[in-house]
């Protein structure tokens, strides 16, 4: 493992703090003390953990956008930081965690005037035994206020988000073959009954020969097809089955490229 001694010192605004809880009446961020939450701070660039993450638009070679992460002693991803192509950070986010490794709060800073400076924070709180996490969003122009909730099955899958606290939002679908995901559809609306729900899209998983999957096939029928309309997502994996590039397509523009991913991994 790889030590990396990050010393950015960057500006918290000290907030509730780490926490399950929510204020009702949140105190405003310009009104907190701010103070040094990591100078020199010890941080891990481990061996055969992400590092990189390129997106270059369509399917360019060239770049966007990177984002690196560094991780704690713990190999918890808890800093993000962002580039552009010329070499400017463009900001940092800091992830925060409980005793479980829950990601309980996630603070987003802006360094576009060389001053880190936090304008946002969300926090994630958990209910019935974590099948619910709802994510609370603090900053400074709106008050604190619901932003999203995402409901898993037991088996961690995400199958529904809602947007709203009186439950708009999205449904997800999956039907299994074996003991892997064949196909996944995606509703949106607020209704209880899902063969009513509108269907936004759905996507055939396609595996390779391991197992691994290798493409999602776009359709927009209720009735799952044998086949797809045309691959919305491509995957690729190194000789240690590690996910390198991810490629995404736009069904309505006759699945031209929109954007790619390419990982690296620490050494």
């Amino acid at each position: 493992m790889n030590n990396l001694l990050f010393s950015v010192v960057i500006l918290l605004a000290a907030l509730i703090g780490p926490s399950c809880t929510v204020q009702e009446e949140p105190v405003p961020l310009e009104e907190i003390e701010e103070t040094v939450i990591f100078d020199n701070e010890e941080l891990f660039t481990p061996s055969g953990k992400l590092g990189y993450i390129y997106t270059h638009p369509h399917n360019g070679d060239d770049f966007s956008f990177v984002s690196q992460r560094l991780y704690d002693e713990k190999n918890r991803n808890t800093i993000r930081v962002g580039t552009v192509p010329k070499g400017d950070t463009t900001g940092v986010d800091k992830y925060l965690f409980d005793d479980q490794d829950r990601l309980i709060e996630r603070k987003n800073y802006y360094l576009d005037t060389g001053i880190p400076s936090l304008y946002r924070r969300y926090e994630h709180i958990y209910e019935k035994d974590g099948l619910i996490e709802k994510v609370i969003s603090h900053s400074q122009d709106r008050p604190s206020r619901f932003f999203y909730q995402d409901i898993y099955d037991e088996e961690g899958k995400l199958i529904e988000k809602q947007f709203t606290e009186d439950g708009y939002g999205e449904k997800y679908i999956y039907e299994y073959e074996g003991d892997r995901i064949r196909a996944m559809l995606w509703t949106s609306g607020k209704n209880e009954n899902d063969d009513t729900m509108p269907i936004v899209l759905g996507h055939l998983y396609r595996y390779n020969e391991k197992g691994l999957l290798v493409a999602k096939e776009y359709f927009k029928t209720r009735k799952i097809p044998e086949t797809g309309e045309g691959n919305m997502f491509e995957y690729e994996y190194d000789k240690h089955d590690r996910l390198i590039e991810e490629r995404e397509y736009v069904p309505t523009q006759g699945f031209a490229p929109l954007l790619r991913k390419t990982y690296e991994y620490y050494e």
